[in-house]
């Protein structure tokens, strides 16, 4: 599946759902240009709990895990 073929199949499971968490799906999609540049293949067991409609409440943290060392790094920078 091509960055346009899966951005179809997220907004029309956003069309299927219709609840908030829908909402703010199709408000980040509406809004990106390219879903491998904004890292969406990190979402991938976001999109199999969205696409099966079922809550992401209890799936533990959303969004790309923190790299620790990237963090320290960051936090060197401005000390």
């Amino acid at each position: 599946m091509d960055t346009l073929e899966l951005q179809a199949a997220v907004l029309h499971h956003c069309f299927e759902r219709a609840d908030k968490w829908a909402v703010e799906v199709q408000g980040r999609m509406e809004s990106c240009c390219d879903l491998v540049a904004e890292e969406a293949v990190y979402h991938c067991t976001c999109y199999a709990v969205f696409t099966s409609h079922r809550s992401l409440s209890g799936q533990g943290q959303r969004g790309r895990p923190e790299d620790v060392e990237m963090r320290k790094a960051f936090d060197e920078l401005f000390v």
